[in-house]
């Protein structure tokens, strides 16, 4: 069975190595610390707390509201945080800089303090896998949440359209909770609850929804 550290080292060797500035994450705003303090009040069900965001219409992104997360988690000292992206593509042009920067280090050296407590790191656990669907039921798969459990405070994870994406609905049902990212005019009540019915059916914990502008990718935008 592979571990979740030889995933982050086989995920290592095959990304480029960026420069640390280029993963240094901006200052938090006042958004970001509301966002990382209601996080702590999530209850785990045991080790680190496992939190998924998803947007919430089918041509939607997460990922800036999980780079806000996590910047302010970290502005609160309470890292490190993981970040996993469970989109089949990865560096989506929605996505901050300083996450698709992010090389996975086992050590937790590149972003944060020079002790390695309050710290970044970036895990793509569903990318090059031929078979998605097969591996997120897997009991591999459950295995390496429980893994990143126990060594992240915080797992905070990208996914995709709940509706399109079966190992997003899978991993739904192993976090501690679900988080909406809704553009403000672009999401409908139909497109809401036909992504709140799916993810219920997963047996997912809905803690509620941000209201995010940033969540309609542009073309070209990074």
């Amino acid at each position: 069975m592979t571990s979740v550290l030889e995933a982050m080292a086989a995920l290592r060797s095959e990304e480029r190595r960026a420069p640390a500035s280029a993963a240094t994450p901006p200052p938090a705003s006042e958004e970001a610390i509301r966002l990382a303090l209601q996080l702590r009040d999530i209850a785990s069900r045991e080790g680190g707390r496992v939190v998924l965001f998803v947007p919430g219409s089918r041509h939607g992104e997460a990922s800036p509201a999980v780079g806000d997360a996590a910047c302010g988690l970290l502005a609160l000292h309470d890292g490190p945080v993981l970040i996993m992206d469970l989109r089949d593509h990865a560096e989506a042009a929605a996505t901050p800089k300083w996450i698709n920067a992010l090389v996975d280090d086992d050590e937790l050296r590149l972003v944060g303090d020079e002790a390695g407590r309050n710290t970044a790191a970036l895990l793509r656990p569903l990318a090059g896998r031929p078979n998605q669907l097969q591996y997120a039921s897997s009991s591999e798969f459950v295995s390496s949440v429980v893994d990143v459990r126990a060594r992240y405070p915080y797992v905070l994870c990208i996914g995709e359209a709940a509706p399109r994406s079966v190992p997003n609905l899978m991993m739904a049902g192993l976090a501690d909770g679900v988080v909406l990212a809704v553009p403000p005019g672009q999401t409908t009540r139909s497109e809401m609850h036909e992504v709140t019915a799916k993810l219920q059916r997963a047996r997912a914990k809905l803690l509620g929804f941000v209201v995010d502008p940033r969540g309609t990718p542009r073309k070209g935008e990074r």
